[in-house]
């Protein structure tokens, strides 16, 4: 099969010697499919995407689209009579985005648009989609006038999004929605143990890369522009990793000390993991537990790359914990649960998409799972980091507002001096703040 999967997509095959390498909006349309269709993540997406020569533009226009999905749908149910094939849709709305938030002359949009129709086998669609674009052209003040009249079509979330954020933030939740459509920066790691930030910030601008030190993590560097890793000085050697800046609060927050015996649990994609190990030299005896084998792979590829320690790597449940817990407690538990990750919409404009109120119920159920099956296994007076990459209440205070009404054992302790938003249990770093992602972090200690 090829890597863009395509069956069902009318007559059009992707491995027909017919389709043209640089059709970047055909190979958008496709991937807008994948997405809005089968409910694939765009990361398994990139994974099998092969490169081709405008595979930039094409990446930027499935990135937009989904960013402004609910806006977008919203204007073609304006201009379409019936509703499109899924695939046609697709190309739809991946042609309004162009018109509406790119910088290509409006003719080659519709001329190529109609082109990559027909590239996709709907030729007598053709027509279609050139009307609508046109239209778009013509009525666009107008159109743009209608979008703004309704919530969704103004910040581009479903509407269960837009009354989550209202409920949980009733003074920002605007700022965050329009936090959350912008363009995340590519931010840095800096391993104190191998180089300084001031150094390594003048190493990148010796390379070519200027940078702005973070501000809410001593650790952070944000790139002015994003570049390949391997382009990064120190990269591969482990002087610098990629990682979120609100993200790099967790290591500090969970502050394990040498020779302390620590638990990551669901550690996938390993950034926070290798932080651990970066804090500590290494000097700890840390498991790392993540239910999916080739996942727990890429934390393996980290750990080696950053040379720290001897580490546990265990492919299990974390819920399961009678499948790894050998009988001996942790000091520190790390807890960085799965969630809705609305946080982090800005990198994932897929979970738009992919996330419904339904499963941020069962991504709640979960994480109160998980820190039921986990807290036994933390000793007296160790501590417990529960995070998460959402905003939303329900996965953050609720959860553990829940769990310390079952556990008089559980103390919640609070987070002195820190530059993030206080909430009833935690702490929570706002998306857009200081350009981080949203996230959320509690901190529970065992007593005696």
């Amino acid at each position: 099969m090829g890597c863009v999967k395509c069956r069902g997509f009318d007559s059009f095959d992707m491995n027909h010697s017919s389709y043209p390498d640089d059709s970047s909006r055909a190979r958008a349309a496709l991937a807008l499919n994948q997405v809005i269709t089968q409910g694939q993540t765009l990361d398994a997406i990139w994974q099998e995407w092969p490169p081709g020569r405008d595979s930039t533009f094409a990446r930027e226009i499935v990135y937009g689209s989904l960013r402004y999905l609910p806006r977008l749908n919203l204007l073609l149910s304006v201009l379409a009579s019936e509703r499109p094939s899924p695939l046609l849709e697709c190309l739809c709305i991946s042609a309004l985005y162009q018109l509406l938030y790119l910088r290509v002359p409006t003719h080659a949009t519709v001329h190529e648009n109609v082109a990559a129709a027909k590239v996709l086998g709907m030729v007598r669609a053709a027509p279609m989609v050139n009307a609508i674009l046109r239209r778009t052209i013509r009525e666009r003040d107008s159109l743009i006038q209608t979008l703004e009249a309704s919530e969704v079509g103004r910040y581009a979330y479903p509407q269960w999004w837009i009354d989550e954020v209202k409920s949980d933030w009733p003074q920002e939740w605007e700022s965050l929605l329009v936090a959350g459509n912008t363009r995340a920066p590519m931010t840095l790691r800096i391993n104190l143990d191998r180089i300084t930030r001031d150094t390594y910030q003048s190493e990148l601008a010796a390379a070519g890369f200027p940078a702005q030190l973070g501000s809410l993590a001593s650790t952070a560097i944000r790139l002015d522009r994003p570049c390949a890793t391997d382009r990064l000085p120190g990269f591969t050697t482990g002087w610098v990793s990629v990682q979120d800046e609100a993200a790099q609060l967790a290591a500090p927050f969970l502050d394990p000390q040498p020779g302390m015996r620590v638990l990551d649990a669901c550690s996938a994609p390993g950034g926070k993991t290798a932080h651990l190990l970066e804090y500590t030299r290494g000097n700890i005896y840390l498991d790392v537990v993540d239910k999916d084998p080739e996942r727990l792979e890429r934390v393996r590829s980290t750990i080696k790359r950053i040379g720290y320690g001897t580490v546990r790597l265990i492919s299990a449940d974390a819920t399961h914990p009678e499948d790894f817990f050998t009988g001996e407690c942790y000091d520190r538990i790390l807890i960085d649960a799965p969630c809705s990750g609305s946080g982090v919409v800005r990198r994932h404009p897929d979970i738009k998409v992919t996330r419904t109120r339904a499963g941020v119920e069962r991504a709640q159920k979960l994480q109160a799972q998980l820190l039921e099956t986990i807290w036994p296994l933390l000793g007296i007076s160790g501590r417990l980091l529960y995070v998460t990459c959402s905003i939303f209440e329900r996965e953050n205070d609720q959860v553990i507002g829940g769990f310390m009404a079952r556990h008089p054992d559980a103390v919640c302790e609070r987070f002195p001096s820190n530059p993030l938003t206080e909430t009833k249990f935690g702490v929570a770093c706002q998306t857009g703040r200081g350009d981080c992602d949203g996230f959320y972090f509690a901190r529970l200690r065992k007593s005696g």
